[in-house]
């Protein structure tokens, strides 16, 4: 099963996390050079354990559960016909003292949001899909 969460929100390059009781620099970029960024609310709320560098404009972001690759959320969007909607850059998101993979578009296709909402619904009848308009969560 693979598990994820798709919503509109804002990215932010993650600078530092805090870690056995103080902020630690992070480096930008993982090993494979995918960009680490925090996800944040479109009030530019997020986590106050990592420092982000400053916030993007409003975009969509996918967020991989526990031990979903890149190559899994790639594989859930092509199944579903949603891959093609935007161009996806691969994004490395923090959660606690581990790293998530995940995706984020460029600000300007926000408006497919709906459009990538209108797909998982269609597939509704054969994988659970759970949100509102501005967030869901797939377990595909």
């Amino acid at each position: 099963m693979v598990e994820f969460t798709i919503s509109k929100s804002k990215v932010g390059p993650v600078t530092a996390r805090y870690l056995n009781g103080e902020y630690q620099n992070v480096d930008a970029e993982n090993d494979n050079g995918v960009k680490r960024m925090a996800v944040l609310g479109l009030d530019n709320s997020h986590n106050k354990d990592y420092k982000v560098a400053y916030a993007s404009d409003a975009l969509i972001t996918i967020q991989g559960g526990k031990g979903v690759t890149h190559d899994d959320l790639e594989s859930v969007l092509k199944d579903v016909g949603a891959w093609d909607i935007a161009n996806f850059i691969p994004i490395e998101i923090p959660h606690g003292q581990k790293w998530r993979e995940g995706f984020k578009t460029t600000p300007e296709r926000v408006n497919s949001m709906s459009l990538l909402y209108e797909k998982f619904e269609r597939a509704v009848e054969e994988h659970q899909l759970l949100g509102d308009e501005e967030q869901f969560s797939v377990y595909y």
